[in-house]
């Protein structure tokens, strides 16, 4: 399970669906303090919502960059500021972008 990888500096993922991935196995800083960012490309997710594990309150804080491109994301929380920019490096890249966002 992801919460086993303590060490990991990166996740990228690639031309892939993700079908669930709930708080049970969040990227967390008690679990992943080294990770830096999180690449996902071409990835498709359940309802074009955001899955619960990548918000977690407990967001890593070494994390400095986040990018979503390519993907069904359609929305995103409307906390999301409070958990990724207050657990994030001041100096965070957030990238987003062809998204199929509804605003």
């Amino acid at each position: 399970m992801i919460t086993e990888f303590h060490q990991t500096s990166g996740i990228k993922v690639y031309n892939s669906t993700i079908d669930s991935w709930g708080f049970s196995a969040a990227i967390t800083n008690t679990n992943h303090p080294e990770l830096g960012f999180l690449f996902m490309i071409r990835v498709n997710v359940t309802d074009g919502v955001l899955p619960p594990g990548l918000h977690d309150a407990d967001f890593p804080n070494n994390l400095y960059d986040i990018e979503i491109c390519y993907s069904n994301l359609r929305e995103l929380p409307d906390d999301l500021d409070s958990i990724w920019m207050v657990g994030t490096m001041s100096t965070a890249n957030l990238i987003v972008s062809h998204l199929q966002y509804q605003t």
